[in-house]
């Protein structure tokens, strides 16, 4: 008649209810296997008779038993870690409200929910079960908060090996180190000013300036919660990067709202969202725009980067050391392994290694073998014969190869900024031609913000010298 709950349990509901069957229910038992099995012959024996109208009676009662003992073994075992001794049966529902605030594993705030939904099919007041799935809301973000802060994290200290390990002999002391950086993070949270500089310049050896930059604030539900910075580096025209110049700011405040407050969601979701605009407004556009953007919370001071493509965002900071450049940025290019594996991974590779004409196919493991220049590996377009150099960017839309060339996932990292704090965005136009050292030189200097702004521009624009260079773009945030 029942047979979607544990026989177990159905006993042990019985018990508590003092009543036994003569006949099977939970399967072919005899009247003397149900009494071995309850331990209890003293009970109450009901005749073939009266089962129906019993049944019928207890079933709903038998059920909630059920719910209410296997409930509370589940929030022992998830709160106490004891399997054995249930908890009485009145007192579930309190020691759930008690300890809830206990739990922190992911799968552990599942089953709590599960466990609720449970006790309110036995005559829980609704406000008060309203009260815990609050708790249990929280718990849930809470944890989502945390579970992206730890890849935020992940994404920063890869972010700084990365900048290390690439660089020169003479450069890499221009970086601070990891130890270095756990040092400084002990800091007196308080309400800090940004200053912010935009200079953009049309560089060597470029017909037009493609990039775009912006500084925003962001407003969620009235309020504001930080502010937007970012630099597009253009390519193949401006329009796309004019385009998310323009969208980006709003989607991004309105994917943060939707997110409740989880910046590292809110940043995936506005990219793809933003892929969408431009397909939308601009189906057939041949340009594409790499970005680097940053989040800085107005409450927390934390910024929050996303990286697609190869522009970069660092922060300039005075340490007991001297000033030290904190790459913000996890740059992936053609070099990165799993963007490589994607478009190389097989036979029908999608990349070309551009040191001859015709360039040849390159495979993923070459590039690693090799140790190829990024720089130097190219993906073909669909159906024409155009090459790209990026493996992230927004735009591009005949390079995606089904999700196998250029896509629009960012890495994204999360940093404490502090009073005295220079934060810097820049395209490639600064990042490939001035050395870690000179930016640092640059960055450190007792100038102005908006004088250093320039310096990095006109610096950068010196070492293109007089032949091929590109666009120059930076975003200079002070932090006072």
């Amino acid at each position: 008649m029942a047979n979607d709950f544990n026989i177990e349990l159905f006993y042990k509901a019985l018990l508590e209810e003092k009543i036994m069957f003569s006949v099977p229910i939970m399967s072919k038992l005899t009247v003397s296997e149900v009494q071995k099995k309850l331990k209890n012959p003293n009970e109450i024996i009901l005749t073939n008779s009266f089962i129906g109208r019993i049944w019928t009676n207890l079933k709903d009662s038998i059920y909630s038993k059920i719910n209410r003992i296997q409930a509370s073994e589940e929030i022992r075992e998830i709160l106490i870690g004891n399997k054995n001794g249930s908890i009485s049966n009145k007192n579930v529902f309190e020691f759930l409200n008690k300890n809830i605030i206990k739990i922190e594993n992911p799968t552990d705030i599942s089953k709590a929910q599960k466990i609720l939904s449970a006790l309110k099919n036995f005559g829980i007041d609704p406000t008060k079960c309203e009260k815990i799935e609050n708790k249990i809301f929280s718990l849930n973000k809470r944890s989502i908060l945390d579970a992206a802060s730890k890849t935020m994290q992940r994404n920063l200290a890869k972010a700084i090996v990365e900048h290390v390990n690439d660089a020169k002999k003479e450069d890499k002391l221009a970086f601070i180190k990891q130890k270095e950086l756990i040092q400084t993070k002990d800091f007196e949270r308080k309400s800090l000013t940004l200053s912010c500089v935009l200079k953009s310049d049309i560089g060597i050896g470029r017909p037009t300036n493609e990039d775009a930059e912006f500084v925003k604030m962001i407003t969620v539900n009235n309020q504001e919660t930080g502010t937007l910075a970012a630099i597009l580096d253009g390519h193949g025209g401006s329009e796309v990067a004019k385009l998310i110049e323009k969208n980006f700011p709003e989607i991004f405040a309105e994917e943060l709202k939707i997110s409740n407050g989880n910046i590292f969601v809110a940043f995936e979701q506005a990219f793809l969202k933003m892929q969408s605009v431009i397909i939308q407004h601009l189906p057939n556009t041949k340009a594409g725009s790499t970005a680097v953007i940053s989040y800085i919370d107005k409450t927390t001071n934390q910024v929050y980067t996303a990286t697609l493509g190869d522009s970069e965002a660092i922060v300039c900071r005075k340490t007991q050391k001297g000033f030290k450049l904190i790459p913000l940025s996890a740059v992936r290019d053609w070099g990165s392994s799993k963007d490589a594996q994607r478009a190389a991974g097989d036979e029908n590779s999608l990349l070309f290694h551009f040191i001859s004409n015709p360039p040849p196919q390159i495979s993923a493991n070459e590039i690693k073998k090799n140790k190829l220049n990024p720089k130097d590996l190219r993906i073909k377009a669909e159906g024409n014969t155009n090459f790209q150099n990026v493996s992230r960017a927004l735009g591009d839309l005949n390079f995606s190869h089904n999700k196998r060339g250029i896509i629009q996932k960012p890495k994204i990292t999360q940093f404490q900024l502090q009073e005295g704090d220079r934060l810097f965005l820049m395209c490639d136009g600064v990042i490939d031609y001035l050395s870690p050292m000179k930016m640092l030189n640059a960055m450190s200097s007792e100038d102005n913000i908006e004088a250093i702004a320039q310096n990095l521009i006109t610096n950068s624009k010196m070492e293109m010298g007089g032949g091929f260079g590109d666009n120059i773009s930076v975003v200079a945030i002070e932090i006072t």
